[in-house]
């Protein structure tokens, strides 16, 4: 396994956010109830809800955490379930990474454990460590 230095964590940190901000318009986090598939693999359903971010959307350390900046408001849900993953998209829906997604111990975390369709939903944190 690489040992990677907290420079190099942070360039790829950066890579990542800049990556979700790449489109004109701002990112997004797709909250899904389904299995999660393979990384970039079909959802195998709806979205339960999508957060749109700000560009930029969050901050680096110096030690490469990319810290998603939850954005203001609620968004409405627009299925139900029990959110299981997230799957992180630039502003044009292309694909960018998938992350594990709950109300405690995920990469992103949101503020109920089921969703019901019409009601809404905050997105608490999202944060996103470098390996190595």
């Amino acid at each position: 396994m690489l040992g990677l230095t907290n420079y190099l964590k942070q360039i790829r940190g950066l890579a990542v956010r800049d990556a979700i901000d790449a489109a004109a318009t701002p990112g997004k986090i797709a909250i899904y109830g389904t299995a999660r598939p393979a990384t970039g693999g079909a959802a195998g359903g709806d979205p339960l809800a999508v957060f749109v971010l700000e560009q930029p959307c969050g901050t680096v350390s110096a030690s490469g955490v990319l810290t998603i900046t939850p954005p203001v408001g609620m968004v409405q849900i627009t299925n139900s379930g029990s959110p299981a993953w997230a799957r992180f998209l630039d502003g044009d829906d292309t694909p960018l990474f998938d992350a594990t997604a709950g109300t405690s111990n995920a990469e992103v975390i949101v503020d109920q454990e089921t969703f019901y369709a019409g009601a809404f939903t905050a997105l608490v944190s999202a944060v996103l460590t470098e390996g190595g």
